[in-house]
């Protein structure tokens, strides 16, 4: 059983640096239970693993950039303006989920999210700003990136590996209350 409280989401940003641009904050409460079975030695039972989540929320989420506009909005640009308008909401709430991370299945009662605030922008150039917000994979120059890493398997022949099932969600109850989007696309010829 694991039970956080009050976690700080802004202890992850070291982590989440190496592939997002702004930082992440945030409180996070949870309460949940794993359980793993090995699989048997005569291969009649396969191995198991299984996620229950009573209770998972995230409180007072925003992403915060890196770099802050300027203070006078009024000579600000659009792409900073709407760097400064981050998505954020006040509760994400996800209650009663079973999942099996085995089987790739699961079952989620209810997620709530109160209070979501988001402005998406694109620029004159089609980029979207969640495009400026991912870091691109870093090039490891010693190898060469026409060959494939050594523990990649064969795309064609009897040594491909065997296909994963995509996951099946099912769920229950989606609420979505007091929010507010806006959008601002600078790539059309009349922005909107």
């Amino acid at each position: 059983h694991l039970s956080l409280g009050d976690a700080e989401l802004n202890l992850a940003t070291p982590y989440l640096a190496k592939h997002l641009e702004p930082g992440v904050l945030g409180l996070l409460d949870a309460e949940l239970d794993a359980t793993w079975h090995a699989a048997a030695a005569d291969g009649k039972t396969a191995e198991a693993l299984q996620l229950a989540v009573q209770r998972l929320a995230v409180r007072d989420f925003a992403l915060k950039a890196a770099k802050q506009p300027p203070a006078d909005a009024t000579n600000s640009t659009n792409a900073e303006r709407a760097a400064a308008d981050m998505p954020r909401f006040k509760l994400l709430e996800i209650t009663g989920a079973q999942l099996d991370l085995t089987a790739r299945t699961g079952s989620v009662a209810k997620i709530a999210l109160r209070a979501p605030s988001a402005m998406a922008h694109r620029d004159a150039q089609g980029q979207w700003m969640v495009q400026h917000w991912l870091k691109a994979a870093p090039v490891d120059s010693t190898t060469n990136p026409a060959t494939p890493p050594p523990d990649a398997a064969p795309a064609t022949g009897s040594a491909a590996s065997p296909v994963v099932p995509a996951w099946q969600v099912a769920l229950g109850e989606l609420a979505i209350a007091d929010g507010a989007f806006r959008l601002d696309d600078r790539s059309l010829t009349r922005p909107v």
